[in-house]
């Protein structure tokens, strides 16, 4: 049982003293805990040298926005460019679709069409035929007339008719 008893024990380190260690003979009181001229040099070297990465850092990044916003710039102005290819693409297709509808619309009422423009045809034509059927009537009596007149004149020359008319 005894060896039972350490499988189940779990190691545990220990904690390590918080005890100083000095060389011999030396106390806190003894050391100068004011910085050197040569840590102060230093510490004033490490900050000039933070804020001068700081300005390259302000650099960067306002070269950096400026490149960017060119870039943008440059972006919107192709986004314009794809946006008006699209649109005339599509009323490009649009205007192809509407006039494939009409040629088909106009062939199959193509028989109809020329029905309709043959009666008007007729309609507008209508008064010019009855102006010349009426000076082809007017034309047909004078005709008449003058056959009629020709014929008595001719009559009478032979003898044949005899009448108060005289020629």
């Amino acid at each position: 049982m005894r060896e039972m008893d350490r499988t189940k024990r779990r190691y545990r380190p220990r904690k390590a003293g918080t005890v100083l260690a000095l060389p011999s003979g030396l106390k806190f009181d003894d050391i100068s805990w004011e910085p050197t001229w040569e840590e102060k040099a230093l510490d004033w070297n490490r900050q000039q040298l933070a804020l001068a990465l700081a300005a390259v850092k302000q650099i960067e990044l306002e070269e950096q926005r400026i490149w960017l916003e060119a870039a943008m710039r440059r972006m919107a102005a192709v986004a314009l460019e794809i946006d008006e290819y699209k649109r005339k693409a599509t009323l490009q297709e649009e205007k192809e679709r509407h006039d494939k509808w009409w040629a088909e619309t106009a062939g199959r009422e193509k028989a109809q069409t020329e029905a309709l423009m043959a009666q008007y045809q007729r309609i507008l034509d209508q008064s010019v035929f009855e102006k010349m059927k009426a000076r082809a009537a007017k034309a047909g009596e004078d005709i008449k007339r003058d056959n009629a007149r020709i014929e008595r004149l001719e009559l009478m020359r032979r003898g044949i008719v005899r009448g108060l008319r005289r020629g």
